[in-house]
């Protein structure tokens, strides 16, 4: 139910910032944690209740734009501790790279973080910083 860490860490996701951190470094803060992913500039990870929970960074790989990756709004600065995106409970499943997307138990589907292309799905190409639901169309 712990997470631990090494490799690069220059925005944090690896749990500190340091760019080679000491292998199985202790992620701090995290408990119950059921699944993992690892992405080139942050990390996440889903706790047994629901809870999803990201780290590193939360802008560009350089820090110089804000893409809002982490889903805690437009603060200007990576996380080496997890943070929870705003809202998000109750997940059962997710992925990211710089574009998080996120389904929760109800069905619904969000996203946020770098959208120059639309991948956040919500019609436009603004970065979105923290979690916007997305409408799918009808079933058929």
């Amino acid at each position: 139910g712990e997470v631990v860490a090494w490799g690069r860490s220059h925005t944090g996701e690896a749990g500190v910032f340091n760019d080679y951190c000491a292998p199985l470094t202790k992620v701090a803060g995290l408990k119950d944690v059921v699944r993992v992913q690892a992405g080139g500039v942050n990390s996440s990870a889903l706790t047994r209740d629901g809870t999803l929970w990201a780290w590193g960074a939360h802008t560009s790989w350089d820090g110089s734009v804000n893409y809002g990756m982490l889903g805690i709004g437009p603060m200007g600065r990576d996380w080496d501790r997890p943070v929870p995106p705003i809202g998000m409970d109750g997940v059962v499943f997710w992925k990211h790279w710089d574009t998080f997307i996120a389904i929760k138990r109800d069905g619904t589907v969000w996203a946020w973080g770098r959208n120059d292309y639309g991948q956040v799905g919500d019609g436009t190409r603004e970065t979105q910083h923290t979690p916007v639901q997305i409408k799918l169309p009808d079933s058929p």
